[in-house]
């Protein structure tokens, strides 16, 4: 009867220990890939911080700039103004015989004019130079029997004519040149107005009113 060696088997414990030793030599190349891996990963992202700041620096030193003074001119257009445009007067006159009690006016001009401009001035008119001013009962005075003027300035009648109002109901308050020195100005003014005599013309005793129109004007 043939005879056949028998071999009994190999232990299972000794495959497995192999397979273990195979796994941890794998698992300890791979784990000093991995941490290769991490510390170059490290080292860029350090560098690209380095060259980040200074890109940063490098940009700001490129929009610097030095600084540097700028001057503005602001031109204003010419004009002139007054304090009180249109005045009512209510002028008593007690004697038609005598000049009548004196009506005072305060007024402000003020002015901002340019090298063209020469002079300023303010006139002073009614409406309707054969009725000025009127009383209740319909008695009315001419502008050539009202008087007025500056205070401290002769009173004149309201006989002239200018480039605004009626013709021969005007007068001329002031007229100032205007130069280098008086490009922009003010002044303050008191405007007097009177009566003349007016028993001549039928006018009687009482209170005259009417509208005295003010206008500054610019040469």
């Amino acid at each position: 009867m043939p005879f056949f060696p028998i071999h009994s088997p190999r232990p299972t414990h000794d495959l497995g220990s192999r397979k273990l030793k195979s796994i941890c030599r794998t698992g300890t190349i791979f784990c000093a890939l991995l941490l290769l891996l991490t510390i170059s990963v490290q080292a860029q992202v350090l560098r690209s911080g380095n060259l980040g700041q200074g890109g940063l620096a490098a940009s700001g030193a490129g929009i610097s700039s030095a600084v540097a003074p700028i001057s503005l001119l602001a031109v204003l257009p010419p004009s002139v103004g007054l304090s009180i445009s249109n005045v009512h007067l209510q002028v008593p006159v007690k004697d038609p015989n005598m000049p009548s009690e004196v009506v005072r006016v305060p007024v402000t001009s003020t002015w901002h004019l340019g090298t063209s401009s020469t002079a300023v001035e303010l006139v002073a008119y009614f409406d309707s130079p054969q009725h000025a001013l009127a009383d209740a009962e319909d008695h009315s005075i001419p502008s050539s029997r009202v008087l007025g003027g500056l205070s401290g300035g002769q009173l004149r009648p309201f006989t002239e004519s200018s480039t605004v109002g009626s013709a021969g109901g005007s007068r001329t308050l002031y007229h100032e040149g205007i130069s280098r020195n008086n490009y922009t100005g003010s002044r303050n003014d008191t405007i007097e107005i009177g009566v003349d005599r007016v028993a001549d013309i039928s006018a009687t005793a009482g209170v005259y009113e009417g509208i005295l129109h003010l206008r500054m004007i610019a040469y």
